[in-house]
């Protein structure tokens, strides 16, 4: 391009190669923003972020550590840990910044402290702070809230240690019902870090308090003369509110005044802090808890504690209280029922005696025999309220114990007209009254049968009774080696009224009869059992 037409150069086109200088403020500027760039990651971080000089005041402080102690972060500045917390949590700071500096290292640990009215627990990385040269000028720290996390880890480990306190409750092996709520009283005051308490039962229709139990150790503490165990709701002081207002009361300086307090007499056992905590069960009011002196306040997490804890006390309470009543019923029908089984027993002894005495000043022989008969049939179920008397069961007696001594009684009504030979081959096992009562019977018709014809003429004979059972089915046998049973008797045709009355018992036990002939006379009867 010619000369007069070349275009002119621009301020840059003519300017010198930029100088030292120029390079510095470049460098400057970079620095800048990168210090720009961290200063607004440090106040975005959700992290408290701090540095402090030397002398432990603070230079550096974002949002998130001003809002620990509750003030804009340029309070901060220049501030020194003395001067924003107590004493102690202040004493705690400096230990660790101080910890920081003269080792030269980082260090990591956890931190709790009292900030304003709420305890903070903190995780702290603290190190050196160090200027360009590599001096130690201060400390530097970033700490993270964990008071969330903590709390939750506590209220995690007081579930733990109420579920594991409930399992020992229901595991208790108390005998009575003061027993269990003694236990339980203690459980409740250790679950709470307390150190007295009290359980009282409330009557919402008398509405008066009755004492259960007091921890141990209170009433050697208090000198409240003839102290009562009954209260009535209108005479009782702070711990019947929980009644009155139907809610947990709880009251963590017990030195204050306060008009509720009537109700508590002189030298009672001194209260620091107190809670109560009414029982409810299907919407009434059954009970009241009391725990007090712990060492730290009460709070609703105390309250919801116990209240849980107690609603399965109570629920185990009133089963075991349902149970010992339960006992006691049968405990009296077991004494009705021996009483009544001693008076028939009485009342069947003197039946005997009297057909006894009859048949004796009687000449017929028919009429004498039938008093026999009748008189063994008596003794029979004479014998079977003796057992039952004796028993500690009254829905079944035992064969060994029934039998043998039934057979006696029956054979004793006899007079000794042959030399008898009795043989008893009886297994021991359970059987229901509703079977025993008429087997009684059927064999003492059996036997008397056997005494009255099988010896006929003979000087000696042998009788023998046999009980055994397989499974679900019992076998009674009744044997003689008399002269037989002819062989045109049987019970479905007979016309006496001993083997009718035999066929008729066994039907009732749903059982079986069997005769064999040969040798004397074998009668068997098979019934399920």
């Amino acid at each position: 391009m010619p000369d007069g037409t070349r275009k002119p150069r621009s301020a840059e086109d003519t300017a010198p190669p930029p100088a030292d200088g120029s390079a510095e403020q470049g460098r400057e500027s970079e620095a800048a923003v990168q210090r720009s760039l961290l200063s607004s990651i440090i106040e975005l971080s959700s992290s408290a972020i701090f540095a402090k000089d030397l002398a432990g005041r603070y230079v550096v402080a974002n949002a998130a550590c001003a809002d620990i102690f509750g003030l804009p972060a340029s309070s901060l500045i220049g501030r020194t840990d003395a001067e924003l917390v107590p004493p102690d949590t202040a004493k705690a700071f400096r230990s660790t910044d101080e910890l920081a500096i003269s080792t030269g290292c980082v260090q990591e640990l956890t931190e709790s402290a009292l900030i304003g009215k709420e305890l903070h627990s903190c995780l702290i990385r603290k190190a050196p702070w160090r200027d360009g040269s590599g001096a130690i000028v201060g400390s530097v720290g970033i700490s993270r809230d964990i008071t969330a996390t903590v709390l939750a880890e506590e209220e995690v480990a007081r579930q733990k240690d109420r579920l594991e306190r409930l399992v020992d409750i229901l595991q208790h092996p108390a005998e009575t019902t003061q027993e269990f709520l003694d236990f339980a009283l203690g459980q409740a005051i250790a679950l709470t870090d307390s150190s007295i308490g009290y359980i009282y039962r409330y009557d919402e229709s008398s509405r008066e308090f009755v004492l259960n139990t007091w921890s141990k150790g209170v009433m050697e503490a208090c000198s409240v003369r003839n102290p009562s165990t009954r209260y009535e709701l209108d005479r009782t002081g702070i711990w019947g509110d929980a009644v009155r207002e139907r809610r947990a009361v709880v009251v963590n300086d017990f030195s204050a005044p306060d008009n509720r307090k009537k109700g508590y007499p002189e030298c009672h056992v001194p209260l620091k802090r107190f809670m109560t905590v009414p029982v409810l069960r299907d919407g009434a009011i059954v009970g009241v808890v009391g725990l007090a002196n712990k060492a730290e306040d009460y709070d609703s997490g105390d309250v919801l504690q116990v209240s849980l804890l107690m609603d399965v006390v109570w629920k185990v309470t009133e089963q075991k209280e349902n149970e010992a009543r339960i006992r006691e019923l049968l405990e009296e029908k077991e004494l009705l029922l021996k009483e009544v089984h001693h008076r028939v027993k009485n009342t069947l002894n003197t039946v005997i005696s009297l057909l006894s005495l009859q048949s004796a000043g009687l000449t017929d022989e028919a009429a004498t025999s039938a008093l026999l008969d009748m008189e063994s049939r008596v003794r029979s179920m004479s014998v079977l309220y003796d057992k039952l008397y004796r028993s500690a069961s009254f829905d079944s007696v035992s064969t060994g114990e029934y039998l043998p001594a039934m057979v006696d009684e029956i054979l004793a009504v006899f007079p000794a007209r042959v030399r008898l030979t009795v043989e008893k081959r009886i297994e021991d096992f359970p059987l229901g009254v509703d079977k025993v009562q008429p087997l009684g019977i059927l064999i003492g018709e059996l036997l008397t049968n056997a005494m009255k014809y099988a010896f006929a003429g003979r000087s000696e004979g042998t009788i023998l009774v046999s009980a055994e059972r397989s499974c679900a089915s019992a076998a009674i046998t009744v044997e003689d080696d008399g002269v037989g049973l002819p062989e045109g008797i049987d019970f479905k045709n007979s016309t006496g009224f001993g083997l009718s009355l035999v066929a008729s018992l066994a039907a009732q036990m749903r059982g079986s009869l069997r005769i064999e002939r040969g040798g004397g006379t074998r009668i068997t009867l098979e019934f399920p059992v």
